[in-house]
C-alpha cells in the first residue's frame, strides 16, 4: 500500500511569551508582551523583593507597556494581549495605546535557547526527519514513522504535542498536510494547542477561501497588488488564466519571491512566471483538475547516510 506523504509544521505557541510564564507562573492568564532593549527587569525586581523567588514577586511589581518608551517592536504576545490587537513585530508605542495595561519584558535569549534545543531534541526523539526553521517552528516528515499515516497524522501529532508539553511544559500547535506550504498554512488554524490535519481532497474547502497573504512569501506589496486587481484570496489567484498570469506578475511579484513554485505546492501547476514561461493552471476551482492533481509537491530529497537532519531541507529549491 502506498503510503501518503505527510508533512507537519509545528509551531510553539506565542514561544517567547509562554518560556517567561515558565519563570514567572503568577502572569499566567495576562497580557504580556515580549520586546524592548536589555534584560534588566530582573535585576530590578530581585532588588525591589530582595529575598523572594521571582515566582512570587507580586504581579503589580512589573513593569506596565504604557510606561514604555523607545523604538523596539514586540517579539511575541500572550495570546490575553493578542485580543487587545497587540501582535509581533508591532511597536511598542503603538501597542502601549492598544492595551496599555499589559505587561512589558525584555526577551531572555539564554531561556529561548535552551527551551528550543528541548522541544526540537523532543521532536527527534519521535520523528527524526526534521527541518530546523528557526527558534519556534519545525517541519517534519511524519510520512514513514509510525503513526504518521493514522487519521492523517493526527495521532503522532499528539504524541509529539504531548511530550514536548510534559519535557517543557509549553504547547504548540501542528498541521499536517501533502507539502510544507499547506503544512505551515494549517498549522496556523487552531492556535493555540491544535492539531489541523489536510489532504489533497480538502484543497477548495480550506485552502482556496484564505487570503493570498497567507502564502508564505506574499508579503505587504504583493498584497496590494493582488487587491488591485480583485484578487483577495487564494482560489481567485488559482483560478487566473494563463495569460493573466503572465501579464500581470511576470518580472514583478515574481522577481524576489517564486511565487510559481509556490502556487505549484498548493496545487497550482504553472511555469516559471518570472520568465513568462509556459503557465497552467490545473485543480483551482472551475479548472477541471482532479483531487490527485491538485497537489503537486516536490520529492523530499534526502541522503540515506546523513548523519546529521537538523537543517535538512525537505523541499529543496529547484
Amino acid at each position: 500500500m502506498t503510503r501518503l506523504r505527510r508533512i507537519a509544521h509545528l509551531d510553539m505557541d506565542a514561544f517567547f511569551a509562554s518560556v517567561e510564564l515558565q519563570r514567572l507562573p503568577q502572569l499566567q492568564g495576562l497580557p504580556v508582551v515580549i520586546g524592548g532593549g536589555k534584560r534588566r527587569v530582573d535585576e530590578m525586581l530581585r532588588d525591589q523583593h530582595a529575598g523572594l523567588p521571582l515566582h512570587e514577586i507580586p504581579v503589580d511589581a512589573f513593569p506596565r507597556l504604557k510606561d514604555y518608551v523607545g523604538r523596539g517592536v514586540i517579539t511575541t504576545a500572550t495570546y490575553p494581549a493578542r485580543q487587545f490587537g497587540v501582535g509581533s513585530a508591532m511597536g511598542m508605542m503603538k501597542a502601549a495605546r492598544l492595551c496599555p495595561q499589559a505587561i512589558v519584558l525584555p526577551v531572555d535569549f539564554e531561556e529561548i535557547r535552551k527551551f528550543s534545543r528541548a522541544f526540537k531534541d523532543t521532536i527527534r526523539e519521535i520523528a527524526p526527519l526534521v527541518e530546523d526553521r528557526g527558534v519556534d517552528e519545525v517541519y517534519i516528515d511524519f510520512t514513514d514513522v509510525p503513526g504518521g499515516q493514522r487519521e492523517g497524522g493526527r495521532v503522532l501529532a499528539r504524541l509529539i504535542q504531548k511530550a514536548i508539553f510534559e519535557r517543557t511544559g509549553l504547547t504548540c500547535s501542528i498541521g499536517v498536510a501533502p507539502n510544507k506550504l499547506i503544512a505551515k498554512m494549517a498549522s496556523e488554524f487552531n492556535k493555540p494547542n491544535g492539531i489541523s490535519i489536510v489532504f489533497e481532497q480538502d484543497l477548495q474547502a480550506k485552502i482556496w477561501p484564505l487570503a493570498v497573504r497567507k502564502i508564505n512569501g506574499i508579503g505587504p506589496k504583493a498584497e496590494a497588488k493582488l487587491h488591485a486587481l480583485e484578487i483577495r484570496t487564494i482560489g481567485e489567484l488559482a483560478a487566473q488564466s494563463r495569460e493573466d498570469l503572465i501579464a500581470r506578475f511576470a518580472g514583478q511579484c515574481l522577481k524576489r519571491v517564486d511565487l510559481s513554485r509556490r502556487l505549484r505546492l498548493l496545487g497550482v501547476r504553472v511555469g516559471k512566471l518570472a520568465r513568462a514561461q509556459d503557465v497552467a493552471v490545473a485543480g483551482a476551482p472551475g479548472a477541471g483538475g482532479s483531487a490527485e492533481d491538485a497537489v503537486a509537491a516536490a520529492p523530499i530529497e534526502t541522503q540515506e547516510n546523513a548523519q546529521d537532519t537538523r537543517n535538512l531541507d525537505l523541499f529543496p529549491e529547484p
